[in-house]
């Protein structure tokens, strides 16, 4: 996001308390995590009806109907708003709020479709506010400048999708691609319409028309048929570019201190900013662990090092430490803040704590259930992303902070430098009985006591959909280029086949052979010809080992 937010909380400081009624009306939707139009634009809003004093309103969005009743606080006597609203869970709380307020004969709410509404109205009306689902404005701009009085305002919000309507298609996510597309075709068709007169104002000034919300409106009930993130490992620029190639929508990758893979390869600060202008070309993002459990000594260097995370301009840093999560608020608040499952996030409490806080997405504790995170997700605010591990080692102890390794080596794990004993063959000894050593067994299930097996939740991707998890993680930064380009390119194929056809998705799964060849590569011919086998294949991956050699996996 494209703001100060020093300066957006002196402006907000400034604003003077309305009525009783509409703060609470206020206060109750942002308890129940209903986007409403910020304090900047209700300002607007204010200055915009005293000024033009319309006589007849028409709102798009109705939501719980506040932006209604604010306007309706500045308009001339006798003048009145028609609001249109889609969502049948949020119709009835907004007729009761329009009674509490006194405003049912100045307000009238239309059920259904915007657009198809839309068509059956007779103009003209004065003013038009458009806060409804931000890709359908440029299809409801004929009918709004058909509706629209000689002199008339439109009033569009969050048109600039706070900045990243200036980003190239490609280093948005692919869920919000079409979205980003139409707002840029609408904008372009406001300000070249041969009738529109048009200011785009940005919402970091005083007043603006056009911004709000931080991500569009999603309903809950929709969130079961979105494009899950694939959030693949990466030890290395070669691995990075491996994972995006092989499928990855997001990697999360370590610099060369305060992460929890010290001894892996990581990135130095050239190869960082390297991978994220590769991954941003290809329409991938790319998180930064910086998810040490930090020590005093290590918060100046945590402040330096975020410093140059900025001028990189990675999409996330993953953090555990709140001393560094706010850090990195105050340093680099336009990068997504990501709070670690090192974090111990067991409950929907705790992930309202963080994204009040300002976090954008909270990883999983491995300990939950499929259950416990639905719950979760019907908590929390419809923008928030759940990220939950579905590949992967899990690290035994309470959400992977581990002790053991400090214990026997003196080697912190969560400062990462862990041995992993976890991985260790043990005995067990009985006080009464010393010299007898019983050894840990293992089943097909792991040994219980210690290290579980490796998690792969391959045929459980239907069900991780429908519990509404944004974002899949594959755990593996410190695994070969062969490793990620395999797990990256079966879950890509899984994932895909599911959204395209659940019955494809199982014939696959039954399916699934694994088998390896090498295939020397001469010409770039032979590459021609691999990718097109790549393309016939199930679940078939071409992996560069080097110049000369490829490796099939299908």
């Amino acid at each position: 996001m494209i703001v100060d937010e020093r300066m957006v909380t002196y402006i907000r400081s400034l604003e003077r308390p309305e009525n009783p009624v509409i703060e609470a009306i206020e206060q109750e939707a942002l308890d129940s995590f209903v986007p409403i139009i910020r304090k900047e634009t209700q300002s607007f809003l204010k200055v915009m009806m005293l000024m033009n004093r319309p006589a007849r309103v028409l709102e798009v969005g109705t939501a719980v109907g506040f932006s209604a009743i604010l306007m309706s606080e500045y308009l001339p006597e006798g003048s009145h708003i028609t609001t249109i609203e889609n969502y049948e869970k949020r119709i009835p709380i907004a007729r009761n709020n329009f009674k509490r307020a006194g405003k049912e004969e100045q307000i009238t709410l239309i059920e259904g479709d915007a657009l198809e509404v839309m068509k059956t109205l007779e103009g003209p009306y004065d003013f038009i506010f458009m806060d409804a689902a931000k890709g359908q404005y440029i299809h409801y701009m004929p009918e709004a400048v058909r509706l629209l009085s000689d002199g008339g305002i439109l009033m569009s919000d969050n048109v600039l999708q706070d900045g990243d309507i200036i980003e190239s298609r490609f280093a948005v996510e692919r869920r919000n691609r079409t979205i980003h597309s139409r707002m840029r075709d609408y904008l372009y068709e406001l300000k070249h319409s041969d009738v529109l007169e048009t200011s785009i104002i940005h919402w970091e000034t005083v007043w603006h028309s056009a911004l709000r919300r931080k991500k569009k409106r999603r309903r809950i009930d929709k969130m079961r048929n979105r494009h899950p993130e694939l959030l693949i490992p990466a030890s290395s620029l070669e691995v990075l570019k491996t994972a995006v190639m092989f499928g990855a929508d997001a990697v999360y990758i370590g610099g060369e201190a305060f992460g929890l893979r010290a001894k892996a390869k990581n990135f130095s600060m050239e190869d960082m900013k390297d991978g994220v202008r590769f991954a941003h070309d290809h329409g991938a993002r790319v998180h930064v662990t910086v998810n040490i459990l930090a020590h005093n000594d290590d918060l100046e260097g945590a402040a330096e090092y975020l410093k140059e995370l900025k001028e990189i301009g990675p999409d996330a840093l993953i953090i555990a430490d709140p001393a560094i999560f706010m850090l990195a608020k105050e340093i680099c608040p336009e990068i997504e803040r990501h709070v670690s499952t090192q974090a111990n996030n067991t409950n929907y409490g705790t992930f309202n704590f963080w994204w009040n806080l300002g976090a954008k997405r909270v990883v999983t504790a491995r300990e939950l259930s499929l259950k416990e995170i639905k719950e979760i997700r019907a908590h929390i605010p419809e923008e928030m992303e759940i990220e939950s591990f579905i590949h992967g080692a899990m690290c035994i102890s309470y959400s992977g902070r581990c002790l053991l390794s400090n214990f026997f080596t003196g080697r912190d794990a969560n400062q990462g430098a862990c041995t992993h004993p976890c991985r260790w063959k043990y005995s067990v000894v009985e006080e009464t009985r010393p010299g007898e050593y019983m050894p840990v067994y293992e089943n097909e299930r792991g040994t219980y006591i210690f290290n579980s097996k490796d998690l792969c939740m391959i045929e459980h991707i239907p069900e991780m959909i429908d519990a509404g998890i944004d974002s899949f993680k594959i755990e593996g930064r410190m695994k070969t280029a062969l490793y990620v380009a395999t797990v990256a390119r079966t879950y890509r194929k899984a994932i895909d086949d599911y959204l395209e056809d659940p019955k494809k998705y199982e014939a696959n799964m039954r399916g699934t052979r694994i088998r390896f060849q090498i295939v020397p590569i001469v010409s770039s011919r032979q590459d021609f010809i691999l990718e097109n086998q790549v393309k016939k294949a199930r679940f078939m991956t071409v992996i560069r080992i080097s110049e000369s050699t490829h490796i099939l996996v299908s």
